[in-house]
């Protein structure tokens, strides 16, 4: 599962400016079943944009890494990528602070890091 939520509240052709910022407190409570979920910011974060590409952050990232690999790049190796890549852009492009996480269900936490995309 993917989560980036960097428009939501508003209109992408509106952009971010007529979003209204929202602060939700994520529950503390263990993924069920077999489920990695990759999310674009933390709990505490906002999810940014990458107003050159017309993108977030995290998506920008995101399909690049896909699109370069074709798909072929372990679940693990993706998300150190995410991890590096959008937490220091996010600083270099926006002067703020967004890492991504990777949230994963006890029921596979040491078989997820080598799944593959496709």
């Amino acid at each position: 599962m993917i989560i980036d939520a960097c428009f939501t509240g508003g209109a992408r052709n509106q952009g971010l400016i007529a979003a209204r910022g929202v602060s939700i407190k994520p529950k503390e409570e263990f993924l069920k079943g077999k489920i990695v979920v990759f999310n674009s910011s933390s709990g505490t974060q906002s999810s940014l944009p990458y107003h050159d590409k017309k993108h977030g952050l995290f998506t920008y990232y995101l399909l690049k890494k896909l699109k370069e690999t074709k798909g072929n790049i372990t679940l693990k190796d993706m998300s150190v990528y995410l991890n590096e890549k959008v937490g220091l852009e996010a600083i270099l492009i926006n002067n703020k602070e967004q890492n991504p996480e990777t949230n994963v269900s006890p029921d596979v936490s040491d078989k997820w890091e080598s799944w593959k995309f496709n």
